[in-house]
């Protein structure tokens, strides 16, 4: 019989659910996001934020030439 977490889900699921940042380490739940063209692999919420889509606008705007 599999463990599983107070609504049911088996536990290999929810432990298949968790990934680790590719820019700062730390390990989160979900699907996070693409960080793309800073790094390969999955970020996490706060590293979207301040490290990912800065660097895109910055691209942005440095490709524009504006």
């Amino acid at each position: 019989m599999a463990l599983a977490n107070e609504t049911g889900v088996p536990i290999e699921i929810i432990i298949k659910d968790w990934h680790k940042c590719a820019i700062c380490g730390i390990r989160f739940h979900g699907m996070g996001h693409n960080p793309t063209p800073v790094t390969l692999g999955r970020c996490c919420d706060e590293c979207n934020l301040n490290v990912v889509l800065p660097y895109r606008i910055q691209q942005l705007y440095f490709t524009r030439g504006d």
